[in-house]
């Protein structure tokens, strides 16, 4: 029988070795069409096939710009000066704190016997006589007459509390009566700049692979979170023509005193700071997300075999993100989220690509209090 078996094959005509390299082309052809389609989820992870094929079309899109803002912002070296000031009030309470606990333990020690009240006078006593050796003795007397209206209380309370407490509960009054030291004590110069930009958000779609798919049904989900690719001030800049004004990117609104090169750059760079919060404040992130999901709809349509059906694309973002969202959605952080992000950020490694995403969504002190406490 092997005999035979084996007569009848060497009787077959052998194929041209052209013939055969056709053959196995159209085979191989077949093939990789029969096996194009879109990720599946099956039980607990992703199936592909030609999966490498369709991300590397993907990827080849690189950056995915989606949604744009064009607007304008006016920002003063004010409120540049005010987020700098929350570091120095820090500062300032802790000499104020200590000054006073050591008066107010030096008059508790005192081999007389008095009474509560008696040694929290002797101890507001001594601190006055002292107030002149503080960093900025008429700045803190400010504060000790206006935060309680009562100065001996202030003090109490600040050699009680902690500095998060006491600025939570007096932030406001404190950044008025800083503005106003500022103003008529430091003579404090007045720059205020207009700048006009945009800010472009979108996707990368580069750092996209197989976990971030997941198709269900006629869907297919994508979580990618939306990123800025670019926020600048005067892309679009028109020179003064035919008796026109031109459109700068930057104009100075009020500038009186002395003006340094520094202040102007730090105040430019808070027109930048400002565009991006008024981009978030308008919607440019849920407009960057229908706006992907509907280009890469088309562009998967185009990806699938004829017979399979996709008709949503739907963009997830992270936890992480729907986090910040969370927090900052309505322009400012409360107590309860104020522990929560600094509880993430201490156990996440990876909070210093995630707190400027904060930042831009509500900028600087005159916006919100916790922000400086961070920073």
């Amino acid at each position: 029988m092997i005999r035979r078996f084996l007569g009848l094959i060497r009787a077959i005509p052998r194929l041209p070795l052209l013939f055969l390299l056709f053959l196995g082309i159209v085979l191989l052809a077949w093939s990789w069409w029969k096996g194009w389609s879109l990720p599946e989820f099956r039980g607990a992870r992703f199936e592909y096939s030609n999966g490498a094929t369709l991300l590397e079309e993907v990827h080849e899109i690189g950056q995915l710009i989606s949604a744009r803002y064009y607007g304008e912002v006016i920002h003063s070296h004010l409120e540049q000066q005010e987020a700098e000031d929350w570091e120095l009030l820090t500062l300032l309470f802790d000499e104020v704190k200590r000054m006073y606990e050591r008066h107010y333990q030096s008059a508790k020690d005192m081999p007389v016997r008095r009474t509560e009240a008696q040694i929290k006078l002797d101890a507001y006593n001594r601190f006055l006589q002292n107030a002149n050796t503080l960093s900025e003795p008429g700045w803190f007397q400010e504060v000790l007459l206006n935060v309680t209206g009562n100065p001996a209380a202030c003090l109490e309370q600040i050699r009680t509390t902690s500095w998060e407490a006491f600025s939570t509960q007096h932030g406001e009054t404190l950044m008025r009566l800083r503005r106003r030291y500022r103003q008529e004590v430091l003579g404090n110069p007045s720059l205020v700049y207009l700048g006009r930009g945009e800010v472009l958000m979108g996707y990368n779609l580069n750092q996209l692979d197989s976990l971030h798919l997941l198709r269900r049904a006629d869907s297919l989900i994508l979580q990618l979170d939306p990123v800025v690719i670019a926020a600048e001030i005067n892309p679009w800049y028109r020179p003064p023509a035919d008796g026109k004004p031109g459109v700068p990117g930057f104009e100075a609104v009020r500038e009186s005193g002395s003006i340094t090169p520094g202040m102007i750059q730090q105040v430019k760079a808070g027109c930048k700071t400002d565009l991006l919060r008024e981009a978030h404040r308008h919607g440019i992130v849920a407009l960057a997300e229908r706006s992907a999901e509907e280009t890469l709809l088309g562009f998967f349509q185009l990806l699938t075999p004829p017979g399979d059906t996709l008709r949503v694309v739907d963009i997830q973002h992270s936890q992480r993100w729907q986090d910040i969202e969370g927090w900052t959605r309505d322009g400012k952080i409360d107590a309860a989220e104020w522990i929560a992000i600094r509880e993430a950020a201490r156990n996440d490694s990876l909070s210093h690509t995630w707190l400027p995403l904060i930042a831009q969504r509500i900028g600087t002190w005159g916006q919100t209090l916790e922000w400086n406490l961070m920073r």
